[in-house]
């Protein structure tokens, strides 16, 4: 045997909260933080000043439905190979996405002409499903993906995610521009 290279592969040292995908994580929370923001401050602010604020949460909503398409093709493969009895979590993450998407649409698309109380309550139910997926997987994907990950495999998997993720939002660029 080479000692210098060992015959399996170590599962990595890197706790949880510290690795690239749970960094991801808490970015993509900090982005449900600012529609927050918005969608709390909505009833108190001029016209002007929620299409001002939709030019920047346009992207952000897109932002977080690509990361889930991309999460869909690279990160769920990975857990599904080691969470036994899975299948049914991960359909119900998967429906969380198209949810989300669909939502996403629905939210890039309005424009000042249309209700801003629908627009709200688009809001409400995007981060309502955005928080519970995102709980969801941080409580009981993330640790198999730790629990199982080989080193390096982690910024493998985050760096794919975030690939198809800009693809997706640079493909969206022209859609999300101010209307």
């Amino acid at each position: 045997m080479n000692s210098v290279a060992p015959d399996q592969p170590k599962a990595t040292t890197v706790s949880a909260a510290n690795g690239p995908l749970s960094r991801e994580a808490r970015s993509l929370r900090q982005r449900l933080d600012e529609i927050r923001a918005l969608t709390d401050e909505m009833p108190t602010l001029s016209d002007a000043q929620v299409l001002e604020a939709m030019r920047h949460v346009r992207f952000l909503v897109d932002h977080i439905a690509a990361h889930g398409h991309a999460e869909e093709h690279v990160v769920y493969p990975y857990i599904e190979t080691f969470m036994s009895g899975s299948d049914a979590e991960i359909a119900a993450l998967r429906a969380d996405h198209v949810r989300l998407d669909d939502l996403g649409r629905a939210i890039i698309e309005w424009t000042p002409a249309q209700n801003r109380a629908a627009l709200h309550d688009l809001l409400v139910e995007f981060l309502e499903i955005g928080n519970a997926h995102f709980l969801v997987e941080g409580e009981d994907c993330m640790p198999v993906v730790h629990g199982h990950v080989l080193t390096g495999t982690e910024q493998v998997l985050f760096e794919a995610v975030e690939i198809e993720t800009f693809d997706r939002v640079v493909a969206d660029a022209p859609g999300l521009r101010a209307r």
